[in-house]
């Protein structure tokens, strides 16, 4: 039986960020730090669905999570002034 992963088209950083509860702005971090691999094609950065999930798995096993819930009246991110 094939690999239905095999066949999966590679990702776009918007498809991931989304897969992974994150800003584009983040993963794009990501790959620029080397910390998420990705390859170029042409000027657009794609990603292995197979190399995204096994990087997620390692993530999360070392207690990452894809975001944080802010605590009520918590302040804080881009465009709020803290106070």
């Amino acid at each position: 039986m094939p690999d239905p992963i095999k066949h999966e088209p590679d990702a776009s950083l918007r498809a991931v960020a989304l897969f992974l509860g994150v800003s584009y702005v983040s993963v794009h971090r990501l790959v620029k730090r080397g910390e998420l691999p990705a390859y170029r094609l042409g000027r657009v950065f794609r990603v292995s669905m197979r190399a995204l999930r096994d990087w997620r798995e390692r993530r999360i096993a070392a207690g990452w999570t894809p975001y944080r819930k802010r605590a009520p009246g918590e302040r804080g991110g881009r465009g709020e002034h803290n106070q």
